[in-house]
């Protein structure tokens, strides 16, 4: 979920990976570790959303999420966000 500049209602962001019933092999493998990664990094347990995240760049390299939430947990481990973070990203900019 992420906040957009100017905005303070979230907004839930989805990926359409493709039609219900027609992903590949290699998409639902990468979708079902994103959502471990997801669960993690909200729990904001870095080490596991990392593993996660890193494997599912070793199913599909170029996946642009995967690559986006690696680079979140790297600046979160550097500044931890309060113990009741929500897990929104908040966007400063449009």
């Amino acid at each position: 979920m992420i906040t957009v500049a100017g905005k303070t209602e979230p907004v839930r962001i989805y990926e359409a990976m493709g039609r219900a019933g027609e992903l590949t092999s290699e998409q639902r493998t990468l979708r079902d570790e994103f959502v471990c990664g997801l669960a993690a990094y909200r729990q904001q347990d870095w080490d596991t959303a990392q593993m996660h995240f890193e494997s599912c760049l070793g199913t599909i390299a170029e996946d642009g999420p995967t690559h986006l939430f690696l680079k979140r947990v790297s600046l979160l481990r550097g500044a931890p966000p309060p113990a009741d973070w929500n897990g929104i990203w908040h966007l400063s900019e449009k």
